[in-house]
């Protein structure tokens, strides 16, 4: 099931940007989200165990992926194939899908659950990790190859092109008056998305150093992602904005930056 509410043309700092339709699909908090590597596909995992495919162009909700038995913490797309998925839950395990026919190719078990998961950008290789630890997988043979325990709580990890892996925690930036949650930039690098611990999502044009947008939201963003080639942002957390809905918690909202 998928609904939507109309889009608004808002201005914010200077720039206008339009709030696209919102997706409801999901009964419960949505804590996953990610565009596929051509953008035609969009992956939203939730509380409600279920991943949810939703095709770009039409917003239509493609395909339900069942299969953890927990909440569903973090997903990937592989950057080399537009149908290749992965995914970690609270179930402790870490699922490749086929989003293409919506079965799982390959299922793994971790020690614990992994609250963030990754793809080097050559997909040979899947980080997913916890506060203490980070588990790295051979996409190739399905297996672990190596784990290590990190010395400070790690919020985040990400692979560099060149092939080096990157933990980040969080620390307070010049835009945003409480602890970071999420940062991530559009495209090609002109505009960078903060999610802040306080309820605030804030743009920032990265040439100019502006605040692009800034959108207070009424509960804590959950996750954030651009799209591969457009200034289209979607994120999750926050109340939908009809009141019809206001009992639904996994609505997925998406603004796109105009020049």
């Amino acid at each position: 099931m998928m609904a939507r509410s109309d889009s608004m043309a808002r201005k914010a700092g200077g720039s206008s940007y339009v709030q696209l339709p919102e997706l409801y699909g999901h009964s419960r908090k949505v804590l996953a989200l990610g565009f596929n590597c051509d953008g035609t596909l969009m992956a939203s995992g939730s509380n409600d165990r279920t991943i949810r495919i939703w095709e770009t162009a039409s917003d239509r909700e493609a395909a339900d992926l069942r299969g953890h038995t927990d909440a569903i913490l973090s997903l990937a797309w592989d950057p080399t194939a537009p149908h290749k998925l992965a995914t970690t839950g609270a179930d402790k395990t870490v699922r490749l899908w086929n989003a293409k026919t919506g079965r799982i190719t390959h299922s793994m078990s971790l020690p614990n659950e992994a609250s963030n998961i990754a793809y080097s950008h050559d997909a040979k290789y899947i980080v997913a990790s916890n506060l203490d630890c980070i588990t790295l997988i051979d996409t190739r043979k399905v297996r672990v190859v190596r784990r290590m325990v990190n010395p400070f709580e790690a919020h985040e990890v990400q692979f560099s092109k060149s092939g080096f892996l990157f933990v980040a925690a969080g620390s307070a930036v010049q835009y945003c008056r409480s602890s970071i949650r999420w940062v991530r930039f559009n495209h090609d690098g002109q505009y960078l998305a903060i999610g802040t611990e306080d309820t605030t999502l804030v743009v920032v044009d990265t040439k100019t150093y502006e605040t692009k947008v800034t959108l207070q939201l009424q509960n804590n963003l959950q996750y954030l992602c651009w799209h591969p080639s457009k200034n289209l942002l979607a994120y999750v957390g926050d109340k939908p904005s009809s009141d019809k809905n206001s009992n639904r918690d996994g609505v997925i909202k998406m603004i796109e930056l105009k020049e």
